[in-house]
């Protein structure tokens, strides 16, 4: 209930105050048009649900529910990660770190936006997807990438939270390192299985309904690889490392700001490596 009770103080005030941001005014004012940028970026159920939510409400006096349902779902993923941490040494701590880290700008933007209520439902199902795609049952696998598939129609960012989740509780659960890297690598076959058929379904329906899909909607060719490459280094990674910024620094400055959660996030592996009588880690 500490972790409830911090996430409902913090985000109270934001949820239960009546104004509007840019993209929640636009919607309100144009659904259609919402519809249709959702659409065009491959977000099929995006596409769907927001503007149908923005309909139902109807009034800006009204826009605290959807932001409501935007702190349910993220309660219901901070459930999802404490349920994760399983060691009594470090749970206390934890279930307090956990509830503080969601209550840093990018978890703030998808409760106090409007618009961006569904995304953090969109995280549930992913972090759910992965838990059935890890048994062996075929139907609990064909389940897990079905949620998958869900949630990155919603929006991919945010059905990716599945690895964070996996990493960070098995980091303070002390898993051994080939353990991690192998439910890395299970995680990766599931996007893959997932992100194909996302992207499949996606591509057939814009075809068919005669939609224009934007510039980011396209398969990469060969002299791009390495410029994505270096644009998911430089972006997600970076931003994560960078939780109070938001800002886009010049390269220099980038990696001067994201030397505190680097060289932490290290040492943290150092004395799990130590703890874990791992030498290769513990040099």
């Amino acid at each position: 209930w500490v972790g409830i009770s911090i996430l409902f103080l913090a985000y109270a005030q934001g949820v239960f105050k009546e104004s509007l941001w840019s993209d929640d005014y636009a919607t309100l004012v144009n659904r259609e048009a919402m519809a249709d940028l959702q659409m065009s970026d491959g977000r099929l159920l995006g596409a769907l649900i927001i503007p149908q939510s923005f309909r139902l409400i109807g009034d800006p006096s009204n826009i605290w529910i959807l932001r409501s349902l935007g702190l349910l779902g993220l309660i219901i993923l901070y459930f999802q990660t404490i349920r994760q941490i399983k060691n009594d040494k470090s749970k206390e701590i934890a279930l307090i770190s956990v509830a503080i880290a969601f209550c840093t700008p990018g978890f703030q933007m998808y409760v106090h936006w409007a618009t961006t209520w569904p995304y953090l439902w969109a995280s549930i199902a992913g972090v759910f997807g992965f838990h059935c795609w890890k048994h062996d049952s075929k139907r609990k696998k064909f389940i897990g990438v079905f949620l998958l598939v869900i949630a990155i129609m919603t929006y991919p960012p945010a059905a990716l939270f599945y690895f964070a989740l996996s990493l960070v509780s098995q980091i303070i659960n002390e898993v051994p390192t080939n353990l991690i890297v192998k439910d890395l690598i299970s995680g990766i076959k599931l996007l893959f299985t997932s992100g194909v058929t996302a992207a499949f379904i996606t591509l057939i329906t814009l075809d068919a309904l005669n939609i224009q899909r934007t510039e980011r909607l396209r398969f990469i060719n060969n002299s791009e690889i390495l410029e994505k490459l270096f644009w998911f280094l430089t972006r997600p990674i970076v931003t994560g490392l960078r939780p109070f910024f938001i800002d886009s620094p010049e390269a220099y400055w980038a990696g001067l700001s994201i030397l505190p959660a680097a060289v932490i996030i290290l040492l943290g592996i150092k004395t799990q490596a130590r703890n874990l009588n791992e030498p290769f880690l513990n040099r």
